[in-house]
């Protein structure tokens, strides 16, 4: 019996009926164009719905929806879009419940667009509609050769052989594109979904769909955007757990997410990098170019193992300069090289002329790879055989009129390894490529553009990025009003009417949350004496006012004060700053804390992500965080241990080095995480910054909470 998912897949991609409104003698029209692709497919029922003509391609016409025999499996849908929602009403009326929409015209234009595609959302909702686009290019299944679109693919008529792949994308030229990359690589795909306006389908949902399907072996996603980052999350289990990797590109988040007014670490974060960052801990190869997502489908596929952690890339190479220059790419890309043990270093030796190197990289020489008799496929057997390799790429440069007989020999020994092999052959010639492609072996003409994807697949695949799964929360913050009494913290920040907290409040919720890192402070309100002021030199002045978070911006900030009379003096000119800034009546008070020890400036911080909810981001602070764009990505919970695994690698931790206290900075972020996953309701950021990670532990310099704007108070009545 089939599931609820696979019926509506089969309404999409193997109705036993199509409706196509919109189909005419106009060749050009997108629902003739349908028509003449699925004629090439089994028989079904289709029925051109045009009360205009008679046939269209020989297909006898229906004058209307109240016409057909009974309810389409499939409704194709090619209107103007101020026509759109009345056409798919009225088929919903006459029982249809699958729908194909074609046309543009929504929220990619306008206004009025955006309104129309709310109302098609609305319908589709109310009546439980499975629906693809608007704004789609179409589907395809090429196994069944359901050829439901009007791409430029299906021109010509030639054959369009299946594979593995399901593409599922947002862009229909982008998925035209990446099929065509795909066919030059000999991959196949399985189908090619454009998912278009998603009104009610989103990518992910669609791939989830697709998971249902055997012939399936590997999910490859574009998307511009994720409404829902459970039903992401929600795929990449059920392909892991199905043994069916996910790849994904996405574009458009370059600036999303970086316009937060009160926090930096809203900006820090971004969608781009939470998405990165979930999608990866779920066990998705996130790639960033079509090649790439074309090249980590067909790896995925190949039926040979993955890299991952702890073994290494191993470089086969005709010349040490490309050996080095292969290692220099994998450093760049936190690829690690395999060291190869004694015994496979003193296999591979006696293999070479004395001016080569057993070392990774091997550098066969050029004048052993050309000879006829050269031991190649034998030193891919040692090599592969050693337990730190798991990974190969060879490297090879020109070849002249051996470039052929060389790849053959290539294919002959990748053909006996278990694990993958790439080349990278600069110059290399059509027809050689040719060769190695038909062989199955993956030939790049470039080094980046080999190692790059080698790299985003390890990292996937890397243990310490999936041990548990998070739990992907709503972006809405959970209601502050019911708050348990008894928690300390949301009984406090449900006591206070603003939204955005000033540094005293954020750092009493703080410690009202168990963070001791707080330097000795006090709040002095306007006007009051400084003469009773004993927290012990040297002292820092702040200025307190809600509207200025950012303080040292408007010159709220004085530091280093040494005795009474700079303190007197200190606080006079902040208040006297935010006087300026706010007005007087903006102004709330003067914290005076005592100042912390020199140390590292770090960000510490929590946002909440529209898709994926909260999320941690961490990086070098002060003036390095203008200077040093490096951020790690913190998916609450985290323990101290897997904070500190995510930032391996990071500029902040070579920062900070064996000289400053990194498990202070970890036990910091974790509990942080804690609160991020159990904690703070109604919070929707919280900006540490800086904290001074000193040479043992650490101090909370400055602290910053956003509620919910919701919780924001109207203004009052001028």
């Amino acid at each position: 019996m089939s599931s609820p998912a696979t019926e509506r897949l089969f309404s999409l991609t193997r109705p036993g009926s199509v409706a196509l409104i919109g189909a005419s003698p106009d060749s050009t029209r997108p629902a003739t164009r349908v028509l003449r692709g699925l004629l090439r497919g089994p028989d079904r029922a289709l029925f051109p719905v045009n009360p205009r003509y008679e046939s269209v391609l020989g297909v006898p016409c229906v004058p209307e929806l109240a016409a057909l025999p009974g309810p389409p499996d499939l409704t194709v849908v090619a209107v103007r879009a101020e026509a759109v929602l009345d056409t798919v009403r009225a088929a919903a009326d006459v029982g249809a419940r699958s729908f194909l929409v074609f046309s543009s015209g929504f929220a990619e234009t306008d206004s009025d667009g955006a309104r129309r595609q709310v109302e098609l959302r609305t319908l589709a909702d109310e009546r439980g509609l499975t629906m693809i686009g608007p704004n789609s290019l179409g589907l395809i299944d090429f196994g069944e050769r359901f050829y439901c679109s009007f791409a430029s693919i299906l021109d010509g008529g030639h054959a369009l052989p299946a594979g593995p792949v399901a593409l599922v994308t947002q862009s229909g030229a982008i998925g035209s594109y990446v099929y065509l990359m795909a066919q030059a690589r000999g991959l196949g795909l399985s189908h090619m979904i454009s998912t278009g306006n998603e009104v009610a389908l989103e990518a992910s949902e669609v791939g989830t769909m697709l998971l249902d399907d055997p012939r399936v072996g590997a999910i490859a996603l574009y998307t511009e955007g994720v409404r829902s980052g459970a039903r992401m999350v929600e795929l990449c289990e059920r392909a892991g757990a199905a043994g069916v990797p996910v790849v994904v590109l996405r574009g458009g988040d370059s600036d999303r997410g970086r316009a937060a007014a009160q926090s930096h670490t809203g900006a820090l974060a971004g969608s781009a990098r939470v998405s990165d960052a979930v999608l990866a801990r779920h066990g998705a190869v996130c790639v960033h170019t079509p090649e790439d997502l074309v090249t980590a489908c067909a790896a995925a596929t190949s039926g040979r193992p993955a890299m991952a952690p702890p073994s290494g890339l191993a470089v086969l190479s005709i010349s040490g300069g490309g050996g080095v220059l292969v290692s220099d790419a994998c450093a760049r890309w936190g690829i690690p090289m395999a060291t190869f043990s004694q015994r496979t270093i003193e296999a591979l030796r006696p293999m070479l002329p004395a001016y080569g190197s057993p070392v990774n990289p091997v550098d066969l020489t050029a004048t052993l790879l050309f000879a006829p008799d050269a031991p190649f496929a034998r030193c891919m057997e040692l090599i592969e055989a050693d337990e730190s390799v798991g990974e190969l790429v060879v490297f090879l440069g020109a070849g002249g009129d051996v470039g052929p007989q060389v790849a053959e020999r290539i294919v002959a020994g990748v053909r006996e390894l278990r694990l993958r092999c790439s080349v990278i052959w600069l110059g290399v010639a059509d027809d050689v490529a040719a060769i190695l492609d038909r062989g199955g072996v993956p030939v790049f003409r470039g080094i980046e553009e080999c190692i790059r994807p080698i790299a985003l697949m390890a990292r996937a695949g890397a243990p310490d990025r999936a041990p548990e799964r998070i739990q992907v929360r709503s972006a809405e913050p959970r209601d502050i009003s019911s708050v348990d009494p008894s928690d300390p913290v949301g009984a406090y920040l449900a006591g206070l009417a603003h939204a955005v907290l000033n540094e005293d409040e954020s750092k009493h919720a703080l410690g009202l949350a168990g963070f001791t890192d707080l330097p000795p402070r006090l709040v002095l309100a306007p006007g009051d004496p400084t003469a009773g002021v004993e927290l012990g030199y040297p002292l820092v002045v702040k200025l307190l006012a809600r509207d200025v978070p950012h303080k040292s911006k408007v010159g709220g900030v004085r530091v280093g004060i040494g005795d009474p009379a700079a303190l007197a003096e200190a606080v006079e000119a902040v208040t006297e700053a935010g006087r300026i800034a706010v007005g007087a009546d903006r102004v709330q008070g003067v914290l005076v804390e005592q100042m912390a020890p020199t140390g590292i400036e770090v960000i510490v911080g929590m946002a909440t992500d529209p898709a994926y909810g909260r999320v941690l981001a961490l990086g070098p602070g002060g003036v390095l965080a203008e200077l040093i764009d490096d951020v790690t990505i913190v998916l609450p919970p985290a323990t101290p241990e897997q904070v500190r695994s995510a930032l391996g690698g990071s500029r902040l931790e070579r920062l900070l080095g064996a000289d400053h206290d990194l498990d202070a900075l970890c036990a910091l972020v974790a509990r942080l995480s804690r609160l991020a996953a159990d904690g703070l309701p109604g919070v929707r950021e919280l900006d540490l910054n800086p904290v001074l990670v000193h040479r043992e532990g650490l101090s909370i310099v400055d602290g910053l909470i956003t509620k919910d704007p919701a919780e924001e108070p109207p203004d009052p009545p001028e």
